[in-house]
């Protein structure tokens, strides 16, 4: 527990946190309270994650907030970070980007980003949109999950290594208005290879950008791999958005913490200071376990409106749908996972909807 902390300016929000104790009657489990120095910009910053206003034994400035048990010094920091996303997430809804370059990730593995990322872009081309799909995980189970399993086939690994032009290696998939550029073991390689080079963290960026230039396509989603590494801060650094997936566990939490950290970093090293948390999106949810409720409750209680609504049940059906080289719309289309997809497509492209001219 952090207590009678140091007045610390944080430029994204104009407040000056000069402590943080707990609260004079704490709730089960513990609480804790947020004081600042300008009430007034602090407590519009802090309710966009829905924490509590001040109550009659708190002094001017204070908030309530969660658990003391989730309050340690990377989430203090995060709670900037997810606030000032939201705040720019909804002041740049109407700036029109030709492309928009969207990461999933997690460097948690098993929480359901690649079974995302293939479902959400899959879903999006149904819907009219032209979508790129680019496999950055050397694991590619992207690829073999969209049945575009090729030893011989072009990765992002001749563009970012070999200098040749990433349209080469665009193929189209079975799913109308959907392509993609593959992965295999190559990128394993390009991790050590990238890291030697100076531009690490722009490098992609710019690979990238002759595509954007293209116009050929309205996102391009990166299915980043489980890690820290050199292609994981690559691709925030390349992406104008982030998408977090979430698996409904207790390590889901610490997970979205130590993303959130990374992407502090890459902010404010200059690599990508606009990028944007777009979402975080609930997966494996077991509606039967009373864990998975809460940890959903508990995500929503912070980050408010960051948080799709749209929830990713966990099916049978969701994992062996890969197996047969087919997104969930095709393999059960009226199943569970399907719905789920479609309806989370649709959530993304109302949040991506041009806002109304006044």
């Amino acid at each position: 527990m952090l207590a009678n902390r140091t007045a610390t300016p944080c430029s994204r929000t104009g407040a000056k946190v000069i402590n943080i104790g707990p609260t004079p009657n704490p709730q089960p489990g513990g609480k804790f309270v947020f004081t600042a120095s300008h009430p007034s910009t602090h407590r519009v910053t802090l309710l966009r994650n829905r924490l509590d206003v001040p109550r009659s034994h708190d002094g001017p400035g204070c908030f309530h907030g969660g658990p003391s048990s989730y309050l340690s010094e990377p989430f203090f920091i995060d709670i900037h970070f997810f606030a000032s996303a939201a705040h720019g997430l909804c002041a740049n809804r109407d700036v029109k980007l030709d492309m928009r370059i969207i990461a999933i990730a997690n460097q948690k593995g098993g929480v359901g980003k690649t079974t995302s990322a293939m479902n959400l872009s899959a879903c999006l081309a149904r819907l009219g949109v032209k979508v790129l799909l680019i496999d950055l995980d050397p694991q590619a189970n992207a690829t073999s999950g969209l049945g575009m399993t090729d030893e011989n086939a072009k990765s992002m690994y001749s563009a970012l290594v070999g200098g040749e032009d990433p349209r080469e290696a665009i193929v189209p998939t079975e799913v109308q208005g959907l392509s993609m550029i593959r992965s295999n073991q190559d990128l394993a390689g390009c991790e050590i290879e990238l890291a030697q080079a100076g531009n690490h963290l722009v490098r992609l960026r710019e690979v990238l950008q002759p595509i954007r230039d293209s116009g050929d396509f309205d996102y391009a989603i990166l299915d980043c791999p489980p890690s820290l590494g050199v292609l994981m801060t690559s691709s925030l650094s390349a992406a104008d958005e982030l998408l977090v997936p979430i698996q409904c566990e207790y390590f889901g939490l610490e997970g979205l913490s130590k993303i959130v950290h990374v992407v502090q970093q890459i902010r404010e090293c200059g690599a990508n200071p606009g990028l944007l948390l777009e979402g975080i999106v609930m997966t494996m949810f077991d509606s039967r376990a009373n864990l998975a409720q809460q940890v959903v409750g508990d995500v929503r209680n912070y980050f408010a409106e960051i948080v799709y609504q749209t929830v990713i049940p966990r099916t049978i059906r969701l994992g062996e749908a890969p197996s047969f080289g087919k997104p969930i719309i095709d393999y059960e289309p009226n199943g569970r996972g399907a719905q789920a997809y479609k309806a989370l497509a649709e959530e993304f492209l109302a949040r991506h909807a041009p806002k109304p001219s006044a």
